[in-house]
């Protein structure tokens, strides 16, 4: 469960906050950062017709870019959506990347993040859609990180409290296409009673909302547009 511990300490108001005046900590954290969030920018910029090749070296390139220069320790909080100032940051870059060879600037040789480029091209040719433009694909695939993350937040939370069984059981019900639950067979899984499994439901349902809104208000630095990201993540995802 390490990626689940990183991200805890990757969130924009650490980035831009206390965090980011110690260069290691600052870097530790953009890299944790990039690692969770590479994939819509790969999945965009194949949309857009680049190859895998190249869209590994451009994402690569970026990030490389951002944990040098500290781009992002240089942004003030609140002034708009994460995903938004990231996916124009990768535009800008490659227009400036347009003539040279991307593979070369990816941090001295050393990629920030490691892209396994078979592995990201096996899942952009199930996930795309020929209807897909680039930027619907592009919040499609954030949104599902986004909801990744908090499933891995919760999961690491419930492990720690020893409730890792629970976890198991439970997590088949947070996909809102899931059928609802054989509460017989559920309660007997968690060794409860039927009742007491209906509320343990309810709130393991509860919990994941709670830290999913705290994973959407940490890409935004803030909490006053959280419900409007929630609503744009959600119209991503209608079309799943």
């Amino acid at each position: 469960m390490q990626q689940t511990s990183s991200f805890q300490v990757t969130r924009w108001s650490l980035v831009h906050g206390a965090g980011a005046e110690d260069p290691e900590v600052r870097r530790a954290a953009l890299e944790r950062l990039c690692a969770s969030y590479w994939y819509p920018l790969f999945a965009y910029l194949r949309r857009c017709g680049r190859g895998p090749d190249i869209a590994a070296d451009l994402v690569q390139g970026l990030f490389a870019k951002l944990i040098e220069t500290n781009a992002l320790g240089r942004i003030a909080e609140g002034k708009g959506k994460f995903r938004s100032w990231l996916l124009s940051s990768l535009q800008n870059h490659e227009r400036d990347q347009r003539d040279r060879d991307c593979a070369q600037k990816r941090g001295g040789g050393r990629p920030p993040i490691p892209i396994d480029v078979d592995r990201a091209e096996r899942r952009y040719v199930l996930e795309a859609r020929r209807s897909d433009s680039p930027e619907a694909l592009f919040d499609r695939t954030w949104a599902c990180e986004v909801l990744r993350q908090a499933t891995l937040l919760l999961e690491q939370e419930m492990r720690s409290d020893g409730r890792a069984a629970t976890f198991a059981a439970l997590a088949p019900f947070l996909d809102p296409h899931a059928e609802a639950p054989d509460r017989a067979a559920l309660a007997a899984q968690l060794g409860v009673t039927t009742v007491a499994a209906r509320v343990a439901l309810h709130r393991f349902r509860g919990r994941y909302r709670q830290i999913l809104v705290r994973v959407v208000a940490d890409s935004l630095g803030g909490t006053e547009e959280v419900g409007e990201e929630l609503r744009a993540l959600a119209q991503a995802l209608a079309t799943e």
